[in-house]
């Protein structure tokens, strides 16, 4: 077979740096971009090649509006060649952070100077009719209701990260990863999506630092409306509502929380047992779901079954200030 393939222009069936590059370069010219991008992948993730593979996997993502899978490209980069001259991928970075502002996969950049008023999200209380003297009437408390960011755009984050995770090959029970089915460039996508959240949540810390509670909350709200698969933005939403007094939104992003958590844990159960039923061993998953155990997959990179004790965590969270105080 591996003389047919390369008779007839079939993929390589070994790894070779330069065989792939060529394949790579082959399918690109045929239009195949998928393919084109999941060989040049293969040879940046050996890094035998230097950096011969990123200009063209680059310039492909951003010709076919596949700007998503940049900034992972531009994090091993940078790592794997610290010393060499930076201006071009700076240059890339940032035409790349543009594009995803532009589509809602990343936050609009808030600037020190502007007035924090400006950049609150809820929409201001409306203002309370001049009644006549004696005529004043009690304005029944309605419940708050959590306002997220508009220029969130659906497949959001956690969407796409859950149907990346999703198109790969099923855990198995029996071998574990199954790791020879799992497409190359795998790790470089989960990775994106892991330092993408992060990266946000970090960015989000330091608006709270620097600029303050108006311009964190907008920040922490856009990250949530993008339903990330890990609880720490929403821990720390909760922590900034409760310093700040803000009972109304901490309770309801407490509620929130609790329930979108709760879905989730709920179907990832589903499907851990159901997985476990098509593969006779439905008494693993049984077990480890009473356990409350965690089941990862592929290395630990993303999660089949998470229990979830934020959401116990949560159930219990009150806030620090009472309203009647």
């Amino acid at each position: 077979m591996g003389f047919l393939n390369s008779l007839f222009g079939g993929a390589p069936t070994k790894y070779d740096a330069q065989k792939y590059f060529d394949y790579a370069e082959k399918q690109k010219a045929k239009g195949n971009i998928v393919e084109a991008l999941n060989y040049y992948a293969k040879v940046i993730n050996h890094g035998d090649l230097g950096v011969k593979p990123f200009v063209p996997y680059i310039e492909l993502c951003m010709e076919h509006d596949e700007w998503e899978k940049i900034p992972a490209c531009i994090k091993v980069y940078r790592k794997r060649f610290p010393k060499e001259n930076s201006g071009w991928i700076d240059k890339i970075e940032k035409e790349t952070n543009e594009q995803l502002r532009g589509q809602g996969l990343l936050p609009i950049e808030v600037k020190e100077q502007q007035n924090p008023k400006e950049l609150k999200i809820c929409p201001s209380n409306p203002k309370t009719a001049n009644f006549p003297k004696d005529e004043k009437k009690e304005q029944q408390k309605k419940p708050f209701v959590l306002t997220f960011p508009t220029n969130i755009k659906h497949p959001t984050l956690g969407e796409r990260y859950d149907e990346y995770c999703a198109s790969l090959p099923p855990f198995d029970f029996y071998e574990g990863d199954n790791e020879d089915k799992i497409p190359a460039d795998a790790n470089m996508e989960i990775s994106d999506y892991l330092n993408r959240l992060a990266d946000t949540l970090a960015y989000c810390r330091d608006v709270e630092k620097k600029q303050g509670f108006v311009a964190a909350e907008q920040y922490y709200l856009f990250l949530i409306g993008h339903h990330p698969w890990e609880p720490d933005a929403y821990d720390e939403l909760l922590e900034l509502y409760r310093n700040n007094g803000k009972n109304d939104a901490f309770e309801a992003l407490r509620l929130y929380s609790i329930n979108h958590f709760s879905k989730r844990r709920e179907r990832m159960e589903r499907q851990l047992t159901t997985l476990a039923e098509q593969q006779g061993v439905k008494e693993m998953a049984t077990e480890a779901i009473r356990k409350g155990e965690k089941v990862s997959y592929f290395r630990g990179l993303f999660t089949l079954y998470d229990p979830f004790p934020c959401i116990e965590h949560w159930q219990r969270l009150m806030p620090i200030f009472s309203d009647t105080e």
